[in-house]
């Protein structure tokens, strides 16, 4: 488990990188009526909205990874499902 020192310079090194690098999460809210287009990132098991800094998190992951969806699980959410998680995907952090 991390300590709240080196969580911290995880988050601040994430974003400082996504900075860097021109990827920058759009700072604007896109409207749409279609449940999986841009917008909040949301829980799969609770249907809400990431709050605080787990939007910002999830935003420079999904633009690190290439995701295109909005909606985020863990491994046995996305099992229960019927779905499958990419071979070789790692988990991203958030702040509870």
């Amino acid at each position: 488990m991390l300590s709240a020192l080196a969580l911290r310079a995880e988050i601040t090194l994430s974003i400082i990188e996504s900075l860097s690098n021109g990827k920058t999460p759009p700072w604007r809210k896109t409207w749409s009526d279609d449940p999986n287009a841009a917008g909040l990132h949301s829980s799969l098991h609770s249907r809400n909205g990431y709050r605080g800094i787990n939007q910002l998190l999830l935003q420079v992951a999904s633009e690190k990874r290439g995701f295109r969806s909005k909606w985020w699980g863990t491994f046995q959410q996305i099992k229960a499902l019927g779905s499958s998680v990419r071979k070789g995907e790692t988990g991203t952090r958030i702040i509870l």
